[in-house]
């Protein structure tokens, strides 16, 4: 792999960035280009790692960056120690790892890292989507430099309303603590049980071998205080994702490809036709491959293949 790791702070929260490409503190004066991944939730970047070194690989060098959901990942022991993780049981801090503070993260990350000459090209996954059309109207100064959005497997609209939620609600709301217990009793083995563990479960589930990357970020995933954030973003999410926003989808139509799965428990396909309905405008298509919502665990060359494409074509059209 050719990324690159960096832990930095970012809107008070230690926060992670992978990076292909180019790098964070290096001159980035001749990028013209740049893409930027947002996460579904968990926002753990290593579920992403295959995707964007393949993409890395089909887009003629352009860098390629992705950011972790703040609270997601936890900076490692050893790391700078003035990183430190403001507490989720202080409810003030409530702010910083909500749906809100999450948009409010990506903004302050581009505007602090990212030079305004540079075109970018945002690719986000299931609440990543939300994340990254949210960005976009509440920040002009980023919209304007938006090459294209590539939105995949999108949570844009009423997502309590979803079989996924269905099931996820009530999971969280009863049985979330004694997830946490377990989750707490998994870290107590050597981590190559963890992983073992994590890369037999993985197998059984999907009747075959996880990627590599996949299974540390899963192992990495089940920690109590990792978890915890992403049970509250879960439900922050519930609450506040209702109606589809179309007049931001309107106003940004030519630069945004929507791709929905064919079944998907968390966007439904009759959400396809609801967004092509009340915004004709807006490339959106159903996937015929029966790629999953998860399409980091088995799909990722699949994708980064479309979304090179994609990218080539828009990148043409804008010339």
């Amino acid at each position: 792999m050719s990324f690159k790791d960096h832990w930095i702070e970012v809107n008070r929260v230690p926060t992670r960035i992978r990076t292909w490409g180019k790098h964070l503190g290096q001159d980035l004066s001749e990028v013209d280009n740049l893409f930027l991944c947002v996460t579904g939730n968990p926002g753990v970047s290593g579920y992403y790692v295959p995707f964007l070194d393949s993409l890395h690989s089909r887009t003629d060098g352009v860098p390629v960056w992705i950011i972790s959901h703040a609270g997601h990942e936890f900076p490692p022991p050893d790391h700078d120690p003035s990183l430190s993780m403001p507490r989720l049981s202080d409810k003030t801090n409530h702010c910083l790892f909500n749906l809100q503070g999450q948009i409010e993260h990506k903004i302050d990350f581009i505007r602090s890292h990212i030079p305004s000459h540079i075109t970018l090209y945002l690719i986000g996954h299931s609440v990543g989507s939300k994340i990254i059309m949210d960005m976009v109207k509440q920040a002009p100064d980023i919209s304007s430099r938006i090459g294209g959005c590539y939105l995949l497997f999108p949570t844009l609209e009423r997502i309590r309303n979803t079989p996924a939620a269905d099931f996820v609600v009530p999971l969280l709301t009863y049985l979330g603590p004694v997830i946490l217990v377990l989750a707490s009793i998994f870290r107590l083995f050597p981590r190559p049980m963890q992983w073992c563990l994590v890369s037999t479960t993985l197998m059984i589930q999907h009747f075959k071998s996880a990627d590599p990357d996949c299974v540390d970020a899963t192992v990495d995933l089940i920690n109590p205080d990792v978890l915890r954030h992403v049970f509250f973003l879960a439900l922050n999410e519930m609450e506040v994702i209702k109606e589809l926003d179309v007049e931001t989808l309107d106003a940004h139509a030519s630069k945004v490809r929507i791709y929905f799965g064919s079944k998907d428990d968390w966007c439904p396909v009759s959400f396809c036709w609801n967004l092509k309905d009340k915004c004709p405008k807006v490339r959106a298509q159903v996937c015929r491959e029966n790629i999953k919502h998860a399409f980091v665990l088995h799909s990722s060359q699949s994708m980064a293949e479309k979304l090179a494409s994609w990218f080539q074509e828009d990148r043409k059209e804008s010339q």
